[in-house]
């Protein structure tokens, strides 16, 4: 009888809205060299605020992980709650790193990635905040997603793998990011051939999309949905069949949140 893998499940769930999210007219028109600065200046703002609610779901999802007190035997495979760890470890670099290229490509093509924002105080300190109607309705979206993820007081530990919507939510946002820029990368067969004749001077198709579309940051991608694909496998075979339901269902709340997020996060255009 073949395995079950979760992350083939929730990628079969609803195609039509997984395609609507990783074949987005934007994603075309940044492949053939069409998005003007203005547009994706726009994106790229919201996609740093994406960055900064990633952080910290990403904290509070590490303060939640029971780490094995007890070393693994030689020749076997970390648990699935190290491994993980190391991951999401991993992704605080990449998105630190991710953030600072942001920056840096903005600054050389002269590209506005700074959103309207208004002035408030915070612990007695005056500082400018983006507010919600100046954001992409789908950041909105992402930020209350990543928002929900495990407060530590309301955790339930006596659930099995009580990391998993996190784990899913991650997986989901990688993967859906990963299958874009590759359907962004395979349009650009119809760009011209000098990219600084581009609509943005060649940022996405110089920088951006080489950055994205790559074989790495697919393997990486792939890391996290065979994470979790094993510790499923490993909690169905300690509890049985009959918790294969509830995980699944825990699963497919948090997917279809990201799905829906994800294809509200890409600007429209013409």
């Amino acid at each position: 009888m073949p395995t079950f893998s979760l992350t083939t499940h929730l990628l079969g769930i609803d195609t039509p809205s997984y395609t609507a999210a990783t074949e987005a007219p934007f994603l075309t028109a940044a492949g053939e060299g069409r998005l003007n600065k203005d547009v994706l200046g726009t994106w790229l703002a919201n996609d740093r605020l994406y960055i900064h609610a990633y952080i910290k779901a990403v904290g509070r999802t590490l303060s939640i992980i029971d780490l094995p007190q007890t070393t693994p035997e030689a020749a076997t495979e970390a648990a699935p709650e190290t491994q993980f760890v190391d991951w999401l470890v991993a992704t605080l670099t990449a998105l630190r790193r991710e953030e600072r290229l942001f920056i840096d490509v903005a600054r050389e093509y002269i590209i506005a990635i700074d959103l309207e924002t208004m002035a408030t105080t915070e612990g007695g300190r005056d500082v400018q905040r983006v507010p919600g109607t100046a954001k992409l309705p789908g950041l909105v979206m992402v930020e209350r997603l990543f928002g929900s993820l495990h407060p530590a007081a309301s955790v339930d530990r006596s659930l099995p793998l009580p990391w998993l919507e996190a784990a899913v939510v991650f997986w989901g946002t990688e993967k859906v990011y990963s299958d874009a820029w590759a359907w962004a990368k395979s349009k650009q067969g119809g760009a011209a051939e000098r990219t600084e004749d581009d609509a943005d001077g060649g940022a996405l198709r110089n920088e951006f999309i080489p950055n994205w579309g790559n074989s790495e940051f697919t393997a990486f991608v792939d890391q996290l949905g065979g994470i979790i694909d094993r510790a499923i496998e490993d909690t169905l075979r300690a509890l049985g069949g009959g918790a294969k339901a509830s995980l699944i269902g825990r699963s497919e709340k948090v997917w279809k949140e990201v799905v829906a997020a994800e294809k509200a996060f890409w600007p429209e255009v013409e």
